[in-house]
């Protein structure tokens, strides 16, 4: 018994010896029937690669969600300049001031000619079709003519 325990214990030092952890018959049996281990190493390695480049693409993919947000806030900016001037424009265009604007009652004298040159088809459908619009109805009327504008005319228009 004595015999036993000096066997684990290093004679000079009296440290307990090292014993190297060794595969349990589960691991031993597995790899006896994986005959190729080499494969099975760049399968683990694969895997790895797989979860890391998920986890990359998913940082990325949240980035890219925060990164919409300012984008977002600046277009409700611009639209809100947008309405603004539009709703401007109306009252400028509204000669009687009685909240209705019609190919009739409409005054384009104190508008600047570029707009004026700007807005002639809008003008022009207006008067064809005998429309009427409320400031509300002004505002969204411009704003879907201006989405058929190039990027010049809109610029002219809201500056």
């Amino acid at each position: 018994m004595l015999a036993n325990k000096d066997l684990n214990v290093d004679p000079q030092t009296g440290n307990p010896l090292f014993h190297p952890q060794t595969l349990t018959k589960q691991n031993k049996s597995y790899f006896a029937s994986n005959s190729n281990i080499f494969q099975e190493l760049y399968e683990q390695k694969d895997r790895k690669i797989r979860v890391v480049q998920h986890l990359i693409d998913k940082e990325n993919a949240e980035i890219q969600m925060k990164s919409f947000k300012p984008l977002e806030i600046s277009n409700k900016i611009v639209q809100i300049k947008r309405r603004t001037v539009l709703e401007q424009l109306f009252s400028v265009l509204d000669s009687d001031q009685d909240g209705v604007i019609s190919a009739e009652t409409i005054d384009i004298s104190p508008v600047a000619n570029r707009k004026l040159i700007i807005l002639a088809p809008f003008f022009c459908w207006m008067e064809t079709n005998g429309l009427k619009f409320n400031e509300e109805q002004f505002v969204d009327e411009c704003e879907r003519f201006t989405k058929t504008l190039d990027l010049r005319d809109i610029h002219d228009l809201f500056n």
